[in-house]
């Protein structure tokens, strides 16, 4: 069984005035007791997160390729927060987050 921990919407606003991003995630993990201990980390998952969107292009965050990053760049981000680094390569199991699914992915 998997559990996952809903990322309320997030708005994030470019560097221009006229446009906002909406980012909703959900952050699928296999063990119940993780996913507190997500939601108790949430304020740190979201700053980096919010971090990571700031001052980006408008036009090139909808594309594919750039969502795609941003699900890896997040998957790392909230890995880290957990207090395991995805870049020292540990092993699959030792991952407290298994996944990262966009369920809102807007740009105004």
């Amino acid at each position: 069984a998997w559990a996952t921990t809903t990322c309320r919407k997030w708005e994030v606003n470019s560097d221009t005035a006229s446009h906002f991003l909406q980012v909703t995630i959900d952050l699928k993990t296999y063990d119940a007791k993780l996913a507190e201990e997500i939601k108790l980390r949430m304020s740190e998952i979201r700053d980096s997160v919010l971090l990571m969107f700031a001052g980006q292009d408008p036009y090139e965050v909808v594309t594919p390729q750039k969502r795609e990053y941003f699900r890896k760049e997040i998957f790392n981000l909230a890995n880290k927060a957990m207090g395991v680094d995805p870049k020292k390569k540990p092993k699959d199991k030792e991952l407290p987050i298994k996944g990262v699914y966009f369920t809102t992915f807007v740009l105004q």
